[in-house]
Protein backbone atom coordinates (compact mmCIF):
# COMPACT_ATOMS: atom_id res chain seq x y z
CA UNK A 1 0.00 0.00 0.00
CA UNK A 2 2.57 3.22 1.10
CA UNK A 3 4.54 1.86 -2.25
CA UNK A 4 2.23 4.08 -3.95
CA UNK A 5 3.23 7.09 -1.87
CA UNK A 6 5.93 7.34 -4.28
CA UNK A 7 3.09 8.12 -7.47
CA UNK A 8 0.37 9.11 -5.36
CA UNK A 9 2.40 12.32 -3.67
CA UNK A 10 3.43 13.31 -7.49
CA UNK A 11 0.07 13.23 -8.66
CA UNK A 12 -1.06 15.05 -5.77
CA UNK A 13 1.29 17.73 -6.21
CA UNK A 14 0.42 18.31 -10.18
CA UNK A 15 -2.94 17.56 -10.21
CA UNK A 16 -4.25 18.06 -6.85
CA UNK A 17 -5.88 15.80 -4.74
CA UNK A 18 -9.71 14.95 -6.29
CA UNK A 19 -8.16 12.85 -9.53
CA UNK A 20 -6.90 10.77 -6.14
CA UNK A 21 -9.91 10.30 -4.69
CA UNK A 22 -11.97 9.56 -7.72
CA UNK A 23 -9.54 6.72 -8.90
CA UNK A 24 -8.61 5.37 -5.04
CA UNK A 25 -12.57 4.83 -4.67
CA UNK A 26 -13.07 2.97 -7.79
CA UNK A 27 -9.82 1.14 -6.97
CA UNK A 28 -10.54 0.03 -3.68
CA UNK A 29 -13.92 -0.75 -3.71
CA UNK A 30 -13.31 -2.64 -7.19
CA UNK A 31 -10.18 -4.64 -5.85
CA UNK A 32 -12.70 -5.99 -2.99
CA UNK A 33 -15.29 -7.19 -4.99
CA UNK A 34 -12.63 -8.94 -7.47
CA UNK A 35 -11.60 -10.35 -4.37
CA UNK A 36 -14.41 -11.98 -3.53
CA UNK A 37 -14.92 -13.40 -6.76
CA UNK A 38 -11.47 -14.95 -6.67
CA UNK A 39 -10.76 -18.80 -6.92
CA UNK A 40 -6.57 -18.89 -6.78
CA UNK A 41 -3.63 -17.34 -5.02
CA UNK A 42 -2.81 -15.06 -8.20
CA UNK A 43 -5.99 -13.49 -8.30
CA UNK A 44 -6.07 -12.71 -4.69
CA UNK A 45 -3.21 -11.26 -4.85
CA UNK A 46 -4.24 -8.67 -7.72
CA UNK A 47 -7.08 -7.89 -6.49
CA UNK A 48 -6.57 -7.47 -3.04
CA UNK A 49 -2.73 -6.74 -2.07
CA UNK A 50 -2.24 -4.65 -5.73
CA UNK A 51 -6.02 -3.25 -6.84
CA UNK A 52 -7.81 -2.51 -3.48
CA UNK A 53 -4.57 -1.84 -1.87
CA UNK A 54 -3.68 0.77 -4.28
CA UNK A 55 -6.88 2.14 -3.98
CA UNK A 56 -6.21 2.42 -0.24
CA UNK A 57 -3.26 4.64 -0.89
CA UNK A 58 -4.86 6.72 -3.28
CA UNK A 59 -8.21 8.02 -1.00
CA UNK A 60 -5.51 8.14 1.75
CA UNK A 61 -3.19 10.84 0.35
CA UNK A 62 -5.37 13.72 -0.17
CA UNK A 63 -6.86 14.25 3.14
CA UNK A 64 -3.54 16.12 4.25
CA UNK A 65 -4.43 19.01 1.92
CA UNK A 66 -7.68 20.25 3.81
CA UNK A 67 -6.16 21.00 7.40
CA UNK A 68 -3.46 24.46 7.62
CA UNK A 69 -4.04 25.45 11.50
CA UNK A 70 -3.82 22.72 13.73
CA UNK A 71 -2.87 20.42 11.42
CA UNK A 72 -1.19 17.64 13.88
CA UNK A 73 -4.67 17.19 15.89
CA UNK A 74 -6.92 17.02 12.08
CA UNK A 75 -4.62 14.78 10.85
CA UNK A 76 -4.05 12.72 13.96
CA UNK A 77 -8.04 12.03 14.13
CA UNK A 78 -7.94 11.47 9.98
CA UNK A 79 -5.48 8.50 11.03
CA UNK A 80 -7.27 7.57 13.50
CA UNK A 81 -10.10 6.60 11.09
CA UNK A 82 -7.68 3.78 9.75
CA UNK A 83 -7.05 2.75 13.63
CA UNK A 84 -11.15 2.26 14.10
CA UNK A 85 -11.17 0.17 10.85
CA UNK A 86 -8.62 -1.70 11.93
CA UNK A 87 -11.04 -2.68 14.96
CA UNK A 88 -13.77 -3.37 13.34
CA UNK A 89 -12.96 -4.67 9.97
CA UNK A 90 -11.28 -7.94 11.62
CA UNK A 91 -14.40 -8.28 14.19
CA UNK A 92 -16.29 -8.25 11.52
CA UNK A 93 -14.30 -10.48 9.70
CA UNK A 94 -14.12 -13.24 12.29
CA UNK A 95 -17.74 -13.22 13.43
CA UNK A 96 -19.09 -13.21 9.34
CA UNK A 97 -16.77 -16.30 7.78
CA UNK A 98 -18.49 -19.10 10.35
CA UNK A 99 -21.99 -17.68 9.00
CA UNK A 100 -21.68 -16.91 5.62
CA UNK A 101 -19.03 -17.42 3.10
CA UNK A 102 -16.19 -15.83 2.08
CA UNK A 103 -17.46 -14.38 -1.19
CA UNK A 104 -20.34 -12.41 0.99
CA UNK A 105 -17.97 -11.54 4.43
CA UNK A 106 -15.61 -9.44 1.73
CA UNK A 107 -18.66 -8.34 -0.67
CA UNK A 108 -20.26 -6.42 3.27
CA UNK A 109 -16.48 -4.92 3.58
CA UNK A 110 -16.60 -3.54 -0.01
CA UNK A 111 -20.53 -2.34 1.01
CA UNK A 112 -19.57 -0.38 4.15
CA UNK A 113 -16.49 1.48 2.50
CA UNK A 114 -18.52 2.24 -0.79
CA UNK A 115 -21.15 5.34 0.90
CA UNK A 116 -18.21 6.30 2.95
CA UNK A 117 -15.87 7.03 0.26
CA UNK A 118 -19.04 8.69 -1.85
CA UNK A 119 -19.25 10.74 1.00
CA UNK A 120 -15.75 11.76 1.27
CA UNK A 121 -15.63 13.08 -2.59
CA UNK A 122 -17.89 15.17 -2.27
CA UNK A 123 -17.14 16.68 0.88
CA UNK A 124 -13.37 17.16 -0.25
CA UNK A 125 -12.08 20.32 -0.46
CA UNK A 126 -8.29 21.74 -0.70
CA UNK A 127 -6.53 24.42 0.60
CA UNK A 128 -3.50 23.73 -1.61
CA UNK A 129 -3.43 24.63 -5.28
CA UNK A 130 -1.58 22.11 -7.80
CA UNK A 131 1.87 22.76 -7.96
CA UNK A 132 4.61 20.15 -10.23
CA UNK A 133 7.63 19.14 -8.01
CA UNK A 134 10.10 16.80 -8.57
CA UNK A 135 9.42 13.15 -6.91
CA UNK A 136 10.42 13.00 -2.98
CA UNK A 137 9.81 10.05 -0.74
CA UNK A 138 10.41 9.05 2.49
CA UNK A 139 9.71 5.16 3.83
CA UNK A 140 8.55 3.94 7.42
CA UNK A 141 7.51 0.60 6.68
CA UNK A 142 9.20 -1.08 9.56
CA UNK A 143 6.90 1.02 11.75
CA UNK A 144 4.25 -2.05 10.37
CA UNK A 145 5.93 -5.29 10.83
CA UNK A 146 4.62 -6.14 14.02
CA UNK A 147 1.26 -5.15 12.77
CA UNK A 148 2.26 -7.88 9.99
CA UNK A 149 3.59 -10.53 11.96
CA UNK A 150 2.58 -10.29 15.55
CA UNK A 151 -0.58 -12.45 14.91
CA UNK A 152 2.18 -15.52 13.42
CA UNK A 153 4.69 -14.93 16.62
CA UNK A 154 2.38 -15.23 19.16
CA UNK A 155 1.01 -18.47 17.50
CA UNK A 156 4.47 -19.91 17.56
CA UNK A 157 4.97 -19.15 20.99
CA UNK A 158 2.11 -21.19 21.88
CA UNK A 159 -0.46 -18.49 21.97
CA UNK A 160 -4.41 -19.86 21.47
CA UNK A 161 -4.73 -18.87 17.65
CA UNK A 162 -8.36 -17.96 19.15
CA UNK A 163 -6.86 -14.68 21.22
CA UNK A 164 -4.11 -14.31 18.58
CA UNK A 165 -6.12 -13.20 15.81
CA UNK A 166 -7.53 -10.15 18.36
CA UNK A 167 -3.99 -8.67 18.63
CA UNK A 168 -3.84 -7.03 15.73
CA UNK A 169 -7.38 -5.34 16.95
CA UNK A 170 -5.67 -4.49 20.55
CA UNK A 171 -3.12 -2.84 18.39
CA UNK A 172 -5.36 -0.53 16.25
CA UNK A 173 -7.61 0.06 19.35
CA UNK A 174 -4.77 2.00 20.95
CA UNK A 175 -3.84 3.50 17.99
CA UNK A 176 -6.87 5.31 17.95
CA UNK A 177 -5.30 6.87 20.61
CA UNK A 178 -1.96 7.50 19.84
CA UNK A 179 -3.21 9.21 16.64
CA UNK A 180 -4.99 11.59 18.35
CA UNK A 181 -3.70 13.01 21.91
CA UNK A 182 0.31 13.36 20.83
CA UNK A 183 -0.86 15.02 17.81
CA UNK A 184 -3.22 17.62 19.89
CA UNK A 185 0.03 17.74 22.18
CA UNK A 186 2.53 18.35 19.37
CA UNK A 187 0.55 21.78 17.92
CA UNK A 188 1.46 23.16 21.46
CA UNK A 189 4.97 21.46 22.15
CA UNK A 190 6.41 21.11 18.47
CA UNK A 191 5.82 18.49 15.89
CA UNK A 192 9.39 17.11 15.52
CA UNK A 193 9.63 16.83 19.47
CA UNK A 194 6.90 14.54 20.08
CA UNK A 195 7.53 12.56 17.28
CA UNK A 196 11.23 11.72 18.79
CA UNK A 197 9.65 10.71 22.06
CA UNK A 198 7.23 8.33 20.24
CA UNK A 199 10.09 7.16 17.87
CA UNK A 200 12.41 6.08 20.84
CA UNK A 201 9.35 4.89 22.92
CA UNK A 202 8.92 2.70 19.68
CA UNK A 203 11.88 1.41 19.50
CA UNK A 204 12.44 0.26 23.51
CA UNK A 205 8.85 -1.56 22.93
CA UNK A 206 10.50 -3.64 20.61
CA UNK A 207 13.56 -4.30 21.60
CA UNK A 208 12.77 -4.16 25.50
CA UNK A 209 9.32 -5.72 24.95
CA UNK A 210 8.49 -7.36 22.11
CA UNK A 211 11.64 -9.32 20.88
CA UNK A 212 12.14 -10.92 24.49
CA UNK A 213 8.81 -11.94 25.44
CA UNK A 214 7.34 -15.79 25.15
CA UNK A 215 4.82 -15.76 27.59
CA UNK A 216 1.30 -14.24 26.41
CA UNK A 217 1.00 -11.86 28.69
CA UNK A 218 4.19 -9.73 27.38
CA UNK A 219 2.69 -10.10 23.61
CA UNK A 220 -0.76 -8.57 24.65
CA UNK A 221 0.77 -6.01 26.54
CA UNK A 222 2.95 -5.08 23.89
CA UNK A 223 0.11 -5.09 21.34
CA UNK A 224 -1.83 -2.49 23.60
CA UNK A 225 1.06 -0.27 24.41
CA UNK A 226 2.57 -0.07 20.63
CA UNK A 227 -0.62 0.60 19.05
CA UNK A 228 0.27 4.21 20.90
CA UNK A 229 3.48 5.10 19.46
CA UNK A 230 3.17 4.52 15.94
CA UNK A 231 -0.33 5.25 15.78
CA UNK A 232 1.45 9.02 16.12
CA UNK A 233 4.81 8.25 13.85
CA UNK A 234 2.07 7.55 11.47
CA UNK A 235 -0.25 10.69 11.59
CA UNK A 236 2.30 13.18 12.45
CA UNK A 237 4.61 12.34 9.68
CA UNK A 238 2.73 14.51 7.12
CA UNK A 239 2.62 17.36 9.94
CA UNK A 240 6.29 17.17 9.41
CA UNK A 241 6.89 17.35 5.81
CA UNK A 242 4.47 20.55 5.90
CA UNK A 243 7.47 22.14 8.09
CA UNK A 244 10.09 21.06 5.66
Amino acid sequence: MFAGDIFAGKVFDDYGPHYLLIAGTFLHVFGLIMTSISKTYYQILLSQAVCSATGAELVFSPVFSSFLKKRGAALGLVAAGSSLGGVAFPVLIINLLPRVDFSWTIRCCAFMILPLLLFANFALKSSIKPQKRPIEFVAFWGMFIPFTFIVAYATVHSMSPHIAQYLVCTLNATSLLGRTVPNAIADKVGHFNVMIVMGALTSILILRLWLPSTGNAPVILFAALFGVSPGAGISLTPALYAKL
